[in-house]
Order: C-alpha cells, then sequence, then structure tokens
C-alpha cells in the first residue's frame, strides 16, 4: 500500500497524514496477527495485553485513521469552508506517537503475560508483576495525551465552521 505512493507527487496535507497513517498502523496490526497463526504463541498471546494491542492497531488503523482522514479531506464540500491544516497536522501527530506510546508498551506487557482482565491486581496479587508497572503507568498517560489531542479536532472542526477559510468550489 505504502509503494504505491512511490514516484507519485504527493502532497502530506492532514488528510494525506491521517492517509498514511492508517496503512502504517493497520500493517502493523496485521503483521501482529500473523503471530496468531502458530498455536503455541497463540495459546501464551491469548487473554494478554498483545492481543489488546493488535486488535487497536487493527481497529484504530483502519477505521479512527480512516475516519478523520476522511473528516478532513471532505470538509470543505460539506461545510463550505476550511479546517486550519496547522491544527490537522498538530492534530495528527499528537494521535499517532502517543497511539504508538499507548500500544507499544502493549505488545511488551503482552509478551511478558499481563493477563487483559485483571482490573485490580490487588485481587490478583501473583498476576501482579510490578515490573510491568512503568510500563502500564506510562501507556495510561499516553493514553490522556491521545484523548486531549481529539479536543484540537473538535476544536478546528467547530471553530472552522464559523472562522474557516472559505473553500473553492473545486
Amino acid at each position: 500500500w505504502l509503494a504505491t505512493m512511490y514516484g507519485g507527487r504527493l502532497k502530506f496535507e492532514t488528510p494525506m497524514l491521517f492517509s498514511i497513517g492508517l496503512v502504517s498502523m493497520f500493517t502493523i496490526g496485521g503483521l501482529s496477527g500473523v503471530s496468531h497463526a502458530f498455536a503455541p504463541a497463540d495459546t501464551q498471546q491469548t487473554d494478554t495485553y498483545y492481543i489488546v494491542a493488535h486488535f487497536h492497531y487493527v481497529l484504530f488503523g483502519g477505521a479512527v485513521l480512516g475516519l478523520f482522514s476522511g473528516i478532513y479531506f471532505w470538509y470543505p464540500k460539506m461545510f463550505g469552508r476550511m479546517m486550519n491544516e496547522t491544527l490537522g497536522k498538530l492534530h495528527f501527530w499528537i494521535t499517532i506517537l502517543a497511539f504508538n506510546a499507548i500500544f507499544i508498551p502493549l505488545f511488551i506487557t503482552g509478551v511478558a503475560g499481563d493477563h487483559r482482565r485483571i482490573y485490580s491486581y490487588r485481587l490478583f496479587p501473583e498476576l501482579a508483576k510490578p515490573e510491568l508497572q512503568d510500563l502500564r503507568v506510562f501507556a495510561t498517560y499516553a493514553l490522556v495525551v491521545m484523548l486531549l489531542a481529539q479536543m484540537l479536532f473538535l476544536f478546528n472542526f467547530f471553530y472552522s465552521l464559523a472562522k474557516g477559510k472559505k473553500a473553492s468550489r473545486n
């Protein structure tokens, strides 16, 4: 998918960035799923955070990044105004970096056997694995950053409705 862009005259505007992010994240999710075809790896990874990370790379990469790409691309046609490109690019970079900062640690904790359905390790101290706590906390902070980045999108969306530059007819 990425190779199809080779030799093209690309403009790295916000919709294209989200499209490239879509392909990249979906590919990582797809490649991380290949290991589930190998029964011993699948058995070890089932019910761990590895599955959570794999699933989110596929789902977020295939759906959410595509949704953002489509909104940024079609916004001028839908509303007759342009979204702020600088805010759009800032939204993209914070979202993609925070997303990876959330789920790369979950791949690591999952391979280490961190169970995904344990909501409190006080109830299951034998599963706690305290050496993984720093990665869990890091991923949680990254989640907060990614959620805050979506406020940039909402601000850009609604501010551009009223104050955005008028879109050309093409």
